[in-house]
């Protein structure tokens, strides 16, 4: 709600045909390089009468052909995929999730509503083959009382 006057100003007054925001993250995209440091430069002003500033080193431009880094995915104009890190983070999650439910402090149930919640996000990008892979590695076993 507080954004939604720059994404009218985007929109109608810049007349900005390729925009994409999610809470405070937005793309503004272009097929010249000098537009896009004009558009920077103005969304930049009026973003000072809000109170608001762009982040001094995540607004950069770059060819889309490189991917874009966007609420935890690479965005390719082709595809997506997920960002390294939080395929690594979920790994380590998984792991003391394991270990949870080894020693009876966690039920599959949880354990089964994280790996869903998870499998949501993944599945928002072309992931097939490594949620296959990742999945054929987990198992999950209860320790056996001695």
């Amino acid at each position: 709600m507080y954004l939604d006057p720059l994404d009218h100003f985007v929109k109608e007054r810049l007349r900005i045909k390729g925009y994409v925001r999610y809470v405070d993250d937005f793309l503004v995209f272009s097929d010249d390089k000098r537009h896009l440091g004009e558009v920077r430069a103005q969304i930049r002003d009026f973003l000072v009468r809000l109170r608001l500033r762009l982040h001094p080193t995540k607004n950069v431009v770059f060819p889309v052909r490189e991917g874009i880094r966007f609420l935890g995915y690479r965005v390719f104009p082709t595809h997506r995929l997920l960002v390294k890190e939080n395929v690594w983070r979920f790994c380590r999650r998984v792991r003391h999730m394991q270990q949870d439910y080894a020693d009876w402090r966690v039920s599959f149930a949880t354990i089964y509503q994280r790996l869903m919640s998870w499998i949501g996000h993944a599945r928002q990008a072309n992931t097939y083959r490594l949620r296959c892979h990742l999945f054929d590695r987990f198992r999950f076993q209860r320790a056996t009382a001695e």
